[in-house]
């Protein structure tokens, strides 16, 4: 008595198998691709708000000076490392213009608050 098919396999169940093994490792795959793609963003959206709180700082900084008439200095540009990406930011005086890597951030505001915020790829 032979175990062979016609189509080579042992049986029928021998196909199930293989199909719910198929199954199984694909929709692993899937989970696995899906959780790295939510950490790059996780971190993204980290170093933006990281970025975000700098500009609000050298905003509330550069406001003080301007409403107050202090003896400081404004300041217009600033260098930054945040999770090893040097950032630039540059005071435009209705915006703070943020670059790093191929990105440039424009931060808006006002004498109150931030206003809007644009990001684009160089």
């Amino acid at each position: 008595m032979t175990l062979n098919s016609i189509n080579g396999y042992a049986s029928w169940i021998s196909l199930v198998c293989l199909f719910l093994v198929l199954q199984i490792v694909s929709f692993l795959t899937l989970v696995t691709i899906q959780n790295v793609y939510l950490l790059k963003a996780n971190q993204k959206n980290i170093l933006e708000l990281s970025i975000v709180d700098h500009a609000k700082h050298m905003i509330l900084h550069n406001n003080r000076i301007r409403l107050c008439h202090t003896n400081d200095e404004i300041m217009i540009d600033m260098d930054k490392v945040i999770m090893n990406y040097n950032v630039h930011f540059k005071d435009c005086l209705t915006y703070i213009e943020c670059s790093y890597e191929d990105i440039l951030m424009r931060i808006y505001y006002d004498d109150k608050a931030i206003v809007s915020l644009d990001i684009d790829e160089k």
